[in-house]
């Protein structure tokens, strides 16, 4: 058995990794964009490592180095159980990999093996990125001991076992209770989405207690932090104390615990695995689809709600693309109860909210746009495309005014918040209205390139092209730059040439769109990413 679930282990990870088409693939273009993917991987990570190292300086600085640990295993537990989050249903419960890999021969229990372990590895990462590099620098910079780098070693490895298993129950809860209902997959979005929406005010309400505190008072905002993590996930507290070597015990039996708590769900799964995913995969085949009469529309209607209705069928997708307006939502929400002078201190920065609230709501709706796996995501049906006898363009339009009718609610709301209760001139009202449409519109039309230059057709799971695929990593970067350097421009210059430069980033911008869009319905690129089949 053993044999047969390192064999299953190793040809999940060369999938999701696409190892196999780098190393034999004689189509040169595409190794080359592999490759970049990876160079793209590698340095996200050593920004995420670069920043870690950076917070513990700063920590260490200010002479707060007792909560590094606390802080570091909080984070990376929050940031595991994220991720877990979003990809539980995915490793375990993809009912398409299921299908794919049941004809192989082999037991029951190695695929399930396999699936748990590809699972672990996955959420393995983001705690070794945190906590390792974290850790280290902290034995560097406060204290060196071997010791450190044990626990260090121990915390990494344990601390995915519990958000596997926490998410893993919750996915299933949200599969099955979904599965009941017609449109599954648009409850199991909803769900999500107010799920982590709670995650969210929750966040802000324990960061807005910690507001009042006396900065010159260093050991009290220490016990403060603590006790707030603490409240929140106790394990935190456990480790550092075992860290620190103040006590073990605790730390100790949470991990006999998460042990007994992981066979318990292995048994679990091993038991009742494939009844469940049979009962998940029964239910909602029995609904039955209402006739009614055809309605004719036009063209561009018709694409429009075609990728309206692909759009809320598949979770991750609208995870990964809805948490940006949300996130303008929750802003302007924080802007409006908490003050700006909370935002200023989010930001480290006295006074910058309201002069870079354009720029900040614009960012939060345009970092990942729906644009940028819309092509992708159309898979092996690419040939729908390819055959209809439209235009081409009518397509482009489509898919660049889905992410205006996904958005455009979540600003409104957010514009009509921020200016019901700020006081703004004339002027940084209509750069509050204008700048984040502009910055929507041009960040889809990014993700929209990017997607037509690295399209990816043969994918088994959305989660591939909605989080791994290059045109993600591509464009995440290039439209935080397109953000971050209006922004320091803006807020460098004088205020006296503040609404010059205002207005002439918001020209350059408007240039930047129709540039994009002709750039996006050009023959060549259109016959690149083969919707000119």
């Amino acid at each position: 058995m053993t044999h047969s679930i390192s064999i299953l282990v190793k040809l999940q990870l060369m999938n999701t990794f696409r190892i196999n088409e780098i190393r034999y693939t004689k189509d040169h273009k595409l190794r080359g964009r592999l490759v970049g993917m990876l160079g793209v991987y590698g340095l996200l990570i050593v920004m995420l490592i670069a920043y870690i190292v950076m917070t513990v300086y700063g920590l260490a600085d200010m002479q707060l180095s007792e909560i590094i640990p606390t802080y570091l295993f909080f984070i990376a537990s929050m940031l595991t159980l994220f991720f877990a989050f979003f990809k539980s249903t995915d490793y375990l419960f993809n009912l398409k990999a299921i299908e794919w890999q049941m004809p192989f021969p082999i037991k029951g229990r190695s695929f399930i093996m396999s699936r748990l372990i590809l699972f672990y590895v996955s959420s393995l990462l983001p705690s070794l990125l945190v906590l390792l590099p974290g850790l280290i620098a902290y034995s560097v910079l406060v204290s060196f001991d071997i010791g450190v780098l044990l626990w260090s070693l121990i915390g990494s490895i344990v601390l995915p076992i519990l958000p596997i298993v926490l998410m893993s129950i919750l996915g299933a809860s949200v599969a099955g209770v979904a599965s009941r209902m017609k449109h599954k997959q648009l409850i199991i979005s909803l769900i999500m989405l107010v799920l982590v929406l709670g995650i969210l005010m929750i966040s802000l309400f324990f960061s807005n207690q910690s507001q009042g505190l006396d900065t010159s008072e260093l050991s009290q905002i220490s016990r403060s932090i603590e006790n707030q993590i603490a409240g929140l996930y106790p394990p935190a507290i456990w480790f550092s104390q075992a860290l620190r070597g103040e006590n073990v015990m605790p730390f100790l039996g949470y991990l006999l615990v998460l042990f007994i708590m992981m066979a318990l769900f292995v048994a679990l799964l091993d038991r009742y695995y494939f009844r469940m995913i049979s009962r998940l995969s029964s239910h909602g085949k029995t609904h039955q689809k209402k006739r009614s009469a055809l309605k004719e529309k036009s063209v561009l209607r018709a694409l429009v709600m075609k990728e309206w209705y692909h759009y809320w069928s598949s979770s991750i997708y609208v995870l990964n693309t809805l948490m940006g307006p949300l996130f303008m939502l929750v802003l302007a929400l924080a802007i409006v109860f908490m003050g700006p002078d909370y935002v200023d201190q989010m930001l480290g920065i006295q006074g910058v909210s309201l002069k870079a609230m354009p720029f900040l709501l614009g960012a939060t709706a345009a970092i990942m746009p729906v644009t940028v796996s819309s092509i992708s995501l159309e898979g092996k049906n690419i040939w729908q495309l390819q055959t209809l006898p439209i235009s081409r363009k009518k397509i482009i339009y489509s898919k660049l005014l889905l992410q205006l009718i996904i958005t455009l609610p979540f600003y409104f709301i957010s514009e009509i918040i921020i200016l019901s209760v700020s006081r703004l001139t004339s002027f940084n009202a209509a750069m509050l209205l204008i700048i984040p449409l502009l910055m929507v519109t041009l960040s889809s039309e990014i993700g929209l390139i990017m997607n037509l230059l690295f399209p990816v057709y043969n994918w088994e799971s959305e989660t591939v092209v909605v989080k791994q695929s290059a045109s993600v990593f591509l464009s995440l970067i290039v439209n935080v730059v397109l953000v971050l350097v209006p922004l320091f421009i803006s807020l460098a210059v004088e205020q006296a040439w503040r609404q010059p430069v205002m207005i002439g980033i918001v020209l350059i911008w408007l240039g930047l769109i129709l540039l994009a869009y002709r750039i996006s319905c050009s023959q060549r690129l259109l016959s690149r990413s083969g919707l000119i089949g």
